[in-house]
């Protein structure tokens, strides 16, 4: 599952998930205020920040059925990649 964010999309568009966990895969990055969010069947929302793109991040996402990510500034483009499982 890959994500895009840079410097004019700060928010990304939600993806559909079915996994019991979700793993960053580490990146070096200039982005700030960088969250995952997480939505359930009834649309609530739990947002999740992650301040250390470089060191591993995983999160039980067994109890929510779509993901997007959301940041504050990006310096550039960045493909943020997660593994399902």
């Amino acid at each position: 599952m890959i994500f895009k964010i840079n410097k004019s999309q700060t928010v990304t568009d939600k993806q559909n998930i079915s996994a019991n966990k979700i793993i960053l895969n580490p990146f070096e990055s200039n982005i700030i205020g960088l969250k995952i969010c997480l939505y359930n069947a009834n649309g609530h929302v739990a947002k999740f920040p992650i301040t250390e793109t470089n060191k591993p991040f995983s999160k039980d996402v067994s109890s929510f059925s779509s993901i997007n990510l959301e940041c504050s500034s990006s310096d550039k483009e960045y493909s943020i990649e997660f593994n399902l499982s």
